[in-house]
């Protein structure tokens, strides 16, 4: 599947499109290393290319954007500390209640990541959470993660932030006015929400049009919607545990130039440490499971992108089939062919057997991919309404 990007002429940004409160903080931090930054994933080839396509576009038409945002009147007020350069200026933005919208361990901690430059924050729904990030120039700092269930309650609070104006009073900064811009984007399982600061009277318009991009381009280095979830992380260093081919699903992942040699040897690499590793890198989910496939000796499938037969994949419940990470999506001589994000699961394997009274034959494929695959045929996020899109 192809992304299509969305270019927002007051914004200046491009934007992609590819389809209980746990207040515990997990100070994961993802930065650019020659480890942490593996070659652009296999998946993500036709995402590179409409990127670069699309950035070219934008340099080359940019001041006509421009030219008619302000022949429209549309640089309107809401944008007016990035448009003057007078740093005595006033921030328009109306003040706002932003604080008390954020889960608890996201405000303990706001006043140490503003004086380390903070951007913004980076709110990601998964299968069973929603994590949040700290951006910063050069990485994303994990925070914590709330319950995936309440994320559409987040997003419709947060929703109300956008282009409001907060003011911060710190020992170390002095008092800080900061204006709040919303943007959205969408993986498997919901909206992403980029909150970002740009601060009063700090940016010229041209200069907050490339701040904004640079948060863009940060956020998908750092979490594409391409990479893993923490749900991935746990299930792949899971099943190559249980299947004891740690040593073999690593190797591949050197083959594959997924990783660089690691300091620590290959062979000491297991359990809780296998997910250590996993977690410390970004990975492009599809060249994890191929090389999750060739580790356990079975077949991989995109599932993404394979020719699937609606009927088939209906034969297995939805919620089974997100829950069992296996669908069927075809029939071949008689067997079905089930995308499964752990093709030695025999207990799931059976049941679709038996709820279909036909053999079946287990691939290896992304748990993602799966998931993309069930929300093609039955819809996005299944019966629940999907959150009010904010892309312009």
């Amino acid at each position: 599947m192809g992304s299509i990007f969305f270019y927002n002429k007051k914004q200046g940004l491009f934007f992609q499109w590819h389809g209980q409160q746990d207040s515990t903080p997990r100070p994961s931090v993802i930065e650019a290393s020659p480890q942490g930054a593996p070659p652009a994933p296999q998946e993500g080839a036709a995402e590179n290319k409409a990127a670069s396509t699309a950035t070219a576009s934008q340099a080359e038409s940019g001041s006509s954007y421009r030219r008619e945002i302000e022949e429209d009147g549309e640089r309107d007020k809401r944008f007016s500390s990035e448009s003057v350069e007078d740093v005595t200026a006033k921030l328009e933005a109306p003040e706002i209640e932003f604080f008390d919208r954020l889960p608890e361990f996201v405000v303990n901690s706001f006043t140490d990541l503003l004086q380390r430059d903070l951007r913004g924050y980076f709110i990601v729904p998964e299968e069973e959470e929603t994590r949040w990030f700290a951006v910063f120039k050069d990485r994303l700092q994990e925070l914590g993660a709330t319950e995936v269930s309440k994320h559409s309650q987040w997003l419709a609070e947060l929703a109300r932030c956008d282009t409001g104006g907060i003011t911060v009073q710190t020992p170390e900064l002095g008092e800080r006015r900061y204006r709040l811009e919303n943007s959205i984007s969408f993986n498997e399982f919901g909206s992403r929400l980029f909150i970002q600061f740009f601060q009063e009277g700090r940016f010229s318009w041209e200069e907050s049009v490339t701040h904004r991009m640079e948060n863009v381009r940060l956020i998908n280095k750092f979490k594409p919607s391409s990479c893993l979830t923490a749900k991935n992380e746990r299930d792949i260093a899971r099943v190559a545990e249980a299947n004891a081919c740690e040593l073999a699903f690593l190797r591949k992942c050197l083959e594959y130039g997924l990783v660089e040699e690691p300091e620590r040897p290959l062979e000491e690499i297991s359990g809780p440490l296998l997910l250590e590793f996993l977690r410390s890198h970004v990975f492009p989910r599809k060249m994890v499971a191929q090389a999750l496939a060739d580790a356990l000796g079975v077949e991989f499938v995109d599932a993404e992108d394979v020719e699937y037969r609606e009927e088939v994949v209906r034969m297995v419940e939805r919620e089974w089939s997100l829950k069992a990470q296996a669908v069927p999506w075809t029939i071949v001589k008689g067997t079905l062919q089930v995308a499964m994000m752990d093709p030695t699961d025999k207990e799931s394997l059976q049941f679709i057997e038996e709820k279909t009274q036909a053999p079946a034959k287990a691939f290896c494929a992304a748990g993602q991919d799966i998931v993309s695959l069930i929300n093609k045929v039955y819809g996005h996020l299944g019966d629940r309404p999907m959150e009010c899109p904010l892309v312009y």
